[in-house]
């Protein structure tokens, strides 16, 4: 396959063909070999990249794959200083295969392939797991474990999970909704045991039990107007959480960013509570009279999660973009400096000294141009300055390391299920 687009491989095939050559390579143990060497090379280089950036991030998510063996997903996040500009990366590190899926089991496993990795388990300064128990459990999850031995790796439940857990709140508030929901997983309860149901809205059906469940679904669940509402109000609460979960999915969105999408979403909440539902009323009504239904009234939407996101605008915030940083006074400035100096301490090691970043920001704060506005465009912006301001590159450095969703890590399972199949997953 190589050799219909590789020259020299299309002459080294006909050499070992015409046995002008005794070593072919060709056989599947030099191959594995070879693809072994290839991937230990691209991941020498990621963690060549991440030792120099010293401060990281880990990803993990688990997953059976074809063969129902659990798999865990490593993913790293670090600012990459390798290019004439930083860029945060979150780079795929390998799979690994767990016996023990409790959270010592893979804690156990995260420090063993850190160790065998050489990187240091006190520079992680952020940690992302979904919302699972043995991941991110308050006593005896991974980030419980990992905070013990290293308090600055701060854990952040997954953005796109929390989201969902959010919808998940808001529809545990409102029966109603849940009525909503209800009647939906009935629709896919009828249908989806033969695909020929799905039939009864084109052709004439003549079995008597499907032609009575649709019949009910359609006169006792969908020609309702408790339905109808539901529809309009969730058709509109999907999208704009969507919207948001897919910028959650992108490698380089930072906490400034998730923050302002975040905060974006809850006005959008607020406000759909106040006039919004009145508006949904109004639609589903006018709907309701087309299709003869009768109209009542019902409904109530309330949202709470992330509390860690805040937790870090409280931290991290005045660091956030430049207009911030320059609206600050001198003793504002210097009290963020001295907590964030806190709050990166350990044992007595410190990743900043406050007053030096007070005293850095202050100078820094007259040379940042118009144009550098976000937390990645300061950071090259000091890059430029060869040094001048240490305390300044640490913080927006570990700032842009916080991870905040485990998208990366899901996405690899995807790929995982393209070269790992269930028949290759299988053969002896």
């Amino acid at each position: 396959m190589v050799a219909e687009f590789d020259s020299i491989i299309r002459e080294h095939i006909r050499r070992a063909q015409a046995r002008e050559i005794q070593f072919t390579y060709l056989g599947p143990k030099i191959q594995n070999e070879l693809i072994q060497t290839l991937a230990g090379e691209v991941r020498s280089a990621i963690v060549t990249k991440v030792k120099h950036a010293k401060y990281f991030s880990v990803i993990l998510d688990c997953t059976p794959d074809a063969s129902h063996e659990e798999q865990m997903s490593l993913v790293i996040r670090c600012v990459d200083e390798s290019m004439d500009s930083s860029m945060v990366q979150e780079y795929w590190i390998e799979f690994l295969k767990v016996d023990d899926t409790s959270g010592l089991g893979l804690f156990t496993e995260l420090t063993n392939v850190l160790t065998n990795l050489e990187l240091d388990v006190d520079n992680i300064r952020g940690q992302v797991y979904d919302n699972g128990a043995n991941m991110s459990g308050r006593h005896k999850g991974v980030q419980k474990r990992l905070l013990e031995i290293n308090p600055r790796a701060f854990y952040t439940p997954c953005g796109c999970h929390s989201l969902n857990l959010a919808l998940c709140d808001m529809a545990n508030c409102c029966s109603k909704a849940m009525s909503f929901f209800g009647v939906i997983q009935r629709i896919y309860t009828v249908f989806s045991s033969s695909p020929k149901r799905w039939k009864i809205f084109k052709d004439k059906v003549e079995d008597p039990k499907t032609k009575s469940e649709a019949k009910s679904l359609a006169t006792y669940e969908l020609e309702n107007f408790e339905f109808l509402l539901g529809m309009v109000i969730w058709y509109k609460l999907l999208h704009a959480f969507n919207t948001v979960s897919k910028f959650f999915q992108a490698e380089n969105i930072d906490i400034d960013e998730a923050i302002k999408l975040l905060e974006a979403l809850i006005l959008f909440l607020e406000n759909y509570g106040e006039s919004g539902f009145a508006s949904a009323m109004d639609e589903a009504k006018q709907i309701a009279v087309e299709m003869g239904i009768e109209a009542v009234s019902l409904m109530k939407v309330a949202v709470k999660r992330f509390e860690q996101f805040k937790h870090y605008e409280e931290t991290f915030g005045f660091l956030f973009n430049s207009e911030r940083l320059k609206s600050m006074d001198v003793n504002s400035l210097l009290k963020s400096c001295k907590n964030l100096e806190q709050y990166l301490s350990h044992n007595g090691h410190l990743d900043i000294i406050g007053d030096d970043l007070c005293t850095e920001l202050l100078v820094l704060k007259c040379y940042l141009p118009g144009e550098t506005k976000r937390a990645i465009d300061v950071l090259n912006y000091l890059k430029k300055m060869n040094g001048c301001f240490p305390n300044a590159c640490i913080a927006y450095k570990i700032l842009l390391t916080i991870p905040v969703t485990v998208a990366s890590a899901e996405r690899s399972f995807s790929k995982l299920k393209l070269i790992k199949p269930y028949l290759r997953s299988t053969m002896s």
